[in-house]
């Protein structure tokens, strides 16, 4: 352990992080709850329609026009589902936990970071196999590469906090 006061250069990046995703999350929750995912469907389905209306045969010449069409409609359905909606919601869940264990890491308390940590890396992973399970497949998504990326920090958070750092958050 390492003097009291003397936080590691990691635990102090680990902080950062974790603000920054947590102002993410945040915003990601203020445009669930603003509409504005839905105005942007929206918005692209209304160019995609005044393309068809202009060139009627371009449906007929491009078929992925008609794909993408469809793909929007159930994009848009899928983001009325009030399963989706909290899925989506849970944001603001992800972003408290982040900034708060940001803040224990910095204090270098060990219910707030360690515990508060811990609780936000697990619930982030549950939820990434939820997005995986139950949002994809209502919005034509595929798993791929991407899909791993998600599960990228919360796992380094949980190897950091229980490996590298743990006694160093022992208030």
């Amino acid at each position: 352990m390492e003097e009291s006061g003397k936080r590691p250069g990691g635990l102090t990046a680990l902080a950062v992080i974790n603000f920054i995703l947590g102002g993410i999350s945040l915003l990601g929750f203020f445009s669930v709850v603003s509409g504005l995912q839905m105005r942007m469907i929206e918005a692209n389905e209304q160019i995609l329609n005044e393309r068809i209306q202009n060139d009627p045969n371009l449906v007929v010449r491009e078929p992925k026009i008609a794909e993408q069409k469809e793909k929007l409609e159930n994009t848009k359905e899928a983001l009325n589902d009030p399963i989706v909606k909290i899925i989506s919601c849970s944001g603001l869940v992800i972003a408290a936990l982040l900034i708060a264990s940001g803040v224990g890491y910095l204090k270098q308390k060990k219910l707030l970071g360690r515990t508060m940590g811990n609780l936000y890396a697990v619930i982030s992973i549950l939820l990434e196999m939820a997005n995986i399970l139950i949002v994809y497949p209502k919005v034509d998504e595929k798993f791929g590469l991407l899909s791993l990326i998600g599960f990228i920090y919360p796992a380094l958070t949980l190897f950091l906090l229980n490996v590298t750092f743990k006694d160093d958050l022992v208030e």
